[in-house]
């Protein structure tokens, strides 16, 4: 799937938005991840949600889609649609 915007994320980051897909450079542990497609002003379409840790492997890809997640343990490249809300 395309995307529109990248955005480097430091560790502690939560967002929320149409994450496409992520890339770790050091391996790296997401906490709190909710699969599934975004629409903005819209209804998200939940396909799943872990609260356990989803680790990324150093140099890999994780695809999506995403809607929100909160990096954990290491800096991630994080491809997008539209706007991405982070806290």
């Amino acid at each position: 799937m395309a995307h529109e915007n990248i955005r480097l994320l430091a560790a502690s980051t939560t967002v929320t938005g149409s994450i496409q897909k992520l890339y770790a450079g050091a391996a790296a542990a997401l906490e709190d991840v909710t699969f599934g497609k975004y629409v903005e002003g819209g209804t998200n379409v939940e396909y799943s949600y872990t609260a356990t840790d989803v680790t990324i492997a150093a140099g890999s890809y994780l695809e999506g889609p995403i809607i929100q997640m909160k990096t954990k343990t290491a800096p991630i490249v994080c491809y997008f649609n539209g706007s991405l809300k982070s806290s």
